[in-house]
């Protein structure tokens, strides 16, 4: 109605469901993580790509937008917003097990053990030095050492499986051989 007039006639408009409304994503294959609370920027953005790959036919000008936790915002053009909860998105890399590491004593210039076939082992050296090596088809790994290790001296191991996290360490004491401790009488 305007100003000193009569009204208009009747406009309808019929109300039509948004986009969020109409279209359910497909959830997308589950990205590996190192930590499903806080994704890194290369996370994000391998969910981001597997949303988008796993709904080819999202209306041109969506937003994908991924948050820390792996929860994908997915935004349409008309403002509409579906989501994806994290659970849905990421799954946590797994942790590899743990190596075993052999007695190692005072005269050895090796230190050796047995793991996963393929995995790599890393060994800290008392000094804080590290030598890494891969465990044998055989399951066995050995790193070879400049010199003998004192008496008491720590050494510790790690395993990582191929796209698994590090184990947590393994350390072994170093011994005094049996020759150190013995000393045979005169006959």
């Amino acid at each position: 109605t305007e100003v000193d007039k009569k009204p208009s006639g009747d406009v309808s408009t019929t109300v039509v469901p948004t986009t969020a409304d109409t279209f359910t994503p497909a959830t997308p294959a589950k990205t590996v993580v190192d930590n499903p609370a806080q994704l890194t920027p290369a996370e994000k953005t391998a969910v981001e790509t597997a949303v988008k790959t796993a709904n080819p036919t999202f209306p041109a000008g969506t937003t994908v937008t991924v948050a820390n936790n792996g929860d994908v915002t997915i935004t349409y053009p008309d403002e509409s917003v579906d989501t994806i909860p994290g659970a849905d998105t990421v799954v946590e890399r797994a942790t590899s097990a743990a190596p075993t590491v052999n007695p190692v004593d005072t005269d050895d210039v090796k230190v050796s053990g047995t793991g996963v076939a393929g995995s790599t082992i890393e060994v800290t050296l008392p000094d804080g030095s590290k030598k890494t090596t891969t465990v044998g088809q055989d399951g066995k790994w050995e790193v070879a050492l400049d010199a003998p290790l004192a008496k008491d001296a720590v050494v510790k191991a790690t395993q990582t499986e191929v796209d698994k996290k590090p184990s947590g360490d393994v350390s072994t004491t170093v011994v005094p051989t049996t020759a150190d401790l013995v000393t045979p009488n005169q006959p």
